[in-house]
């Protein structure tokens, strides 16, 4: 079964039969949502999507690694050599569950991009058009607040950090909208913006900053691979 993360953790996997659940992450809430799934029967194996680029090891380990939830895992997939180590050096039981598999995601936008998203993506160019895709995922909204609360203690130095990024992220995300909305008033395509699903944080500015341009449109929804597969180009915000 294949489906909507939030739906799969909270409705659906603890009512499974006993089989493999498989996740995105291994972050310190997870132990909570996974307890129901593990009492269930079901074997727990995770890579953590976000695993390939860090700020630094440490941050990683503090960020990403949460030791209840790794510990409940049956089996840690990992981009490579070096998430593996970073890994292991937080989580010393990474020799006997870890493995360097790489990722499937560079696999399906390889040659097999067309089977996996054509049919959207052909559906996406005869609504609108040769379009131009403008992706945007200002992380601003996750404070120092919200971090401590995913990583539990957090040394003075991190916290510095997280403040001064969510700073420049609020500064890049206003100029990023401008800059988008003088872009699509000259364009000749249409633009096709979608701001992160998983966040609120300026839509609402999108929409203020060129709701009224005939040629944007404004969407969240559909899957980011089959859009960008469709668009003629793409420009990333995040």
């Amino acid at each position: 079964v294949f489906g909507d993360h939030g739906a799969l953790q909270q409705k659906f996997a603890p009512k499974f039969a006993p089989g493999i659940y498989y996740d995105k992450d291994f972050m310190r809430p997870q132990a909570n949502v996974w307890k129901p799934i593990k009492e269930n029967g079901c074997k727990l194996y995770a890579l953590d999507e976000e695993g390939v680029i860090y700020e630094t090891r440490t941050l990683y380990q503090q960020m990403r690694i949460g030791i209840d939830a790794i510990s409940m895992l049956d089996g840690v997939f990992t981009w490579g050599k070096d998430q593996f180590e970073m890994i292991k050096e937080a989580y010393p039981d990474m020799d006997k569950k870890g493995h360097i598999t790489g990722n499937p995601r560079s696999d399906v936008l390889g040659d097999n991009t067309e089977i996996y998203f054509g049919l959207d993506a052909k559906k996406y160019k005869e609504k609108y058009g040769p379009y131009i895709l403008v992706n945007s995922s200002f992380s601003h909204t996750r404070t120092a607040e919200r971090i401590k609360s995913l990583c539990g203690d957090f040394p003075e130095e991190s916290e510095k950090f997280y403040l001064e990024r969510q700073d420049f992220q609020e500064k890049l995300a206003y100029a990023f909208v401008d800059g988008i909305a003088e872009f699509a008033k000259k364009c000749p395509y249409n633009v096709v913006v979608r701001p992160h699903p998983n966040r609120n944080a300026f839509v609402q500015e999108f929409f203020d900053a060129m709701g009224d341009l005939p040629n944007v449109h404004i969407l969240r929804s559909g899957d980011s691979n089959a859009w960008i597969y469709g668009s003629e180009m793409m420009i990333h915000g995040g």
